[in-house]
């Protein structure tokens, strides 16, 4: 579910059923990309609800992720 809060903080509550892992490269990926759309729509910060995470990667899942302007760099082989 995805709840504006104002126009530039929206809210992201994903479903009991999704487990996410800090360590799943795959999962990284997703929350890089849902950043990097949220700021394409205007948005300055974003908050993850129902993550089950404390942190992923360099974001804190427990509270709001402020100035998203670019994406991690990962190394594939």
């Amino acid at each position: 579910e995805v709840k504006e809060i104002t126009k530039d903080y929206v809210e992201i509550t994903f479903p009991d059923s999704l487990l996410l892992s800090a360590e799943n490269i795959e999962d990284q990926m997703m929350i890089d990309a849902i950043l990097l759309t949220a700021e394409s729509y205007g948005y300055e910060s974003v908050k993850f609800n129902n993550a089950k995470l404390d942190s992923m990667g360099p974001y804190q899942m427990d509270k709001p992720i402020e100035g998203v302007i670019g994406t991690n760099l990962y190394h594939y082989q």
